[in-house]
């Protein structure tokens, strides 16, 4: 094999590997949100709360561009479809509330805001899972 066709097919295949990496699916955002939900509750060091909320905030966006398979086939801008994506919005709120307390050293109130993530989740899972 040619080291141009060598070349090429190595580039490739780590392109193929970094779009798959960064489209995570639905069901592994969600297991992002909860293993680092996890994390918030039984922390107490700021540098792993602020960690855990970022990759939380991040995981939340990502979802909010999938849809369950409740709603699949609604029309993008149908009421139930902008009310998933309003959920979405709603806990990548709480989440920046609570990372703007962790910046602020607030590491309790930090951590007592999983309640209200856990709350949010608990009212949309309800609804779409």
């Amino acid at each position: 094999m040619s080291k141009n066709m060598l070349a090429m097919l190595v580039a490739s295949v780590c392109a193929f590997g970094a779009m798959t990496a960064s489209a995570a699916g639905l069901s592994d955002n969600m297991k992002t949100l909860n293993a680092n939900l996890q994390i918030v509750e039984k922390t107490d060091d700021a540098g792993a709360l602020k960690t855990a909320l970022t990759d939380m905030r991040a995981a939340a966006q990502s979802a909010k561009e999938e849809l369950p398979a409740k709603l699949k086939g609604k029309a993008a801008d149908s009421a139930e479809v902008k009310d998933y994506h309003h959920g979405y919005e709603v806990l990548t709120g709480q989440i920046d509330e609570a990372l703007k307390l962790a910046e602020e050293g607030k590491i309790p109130e930090a951590k007592a805001m999983a309640e209200q993530f856990k709350a949010t989740r608990g009212e949309y899972h309800k609804k779409y899972r």
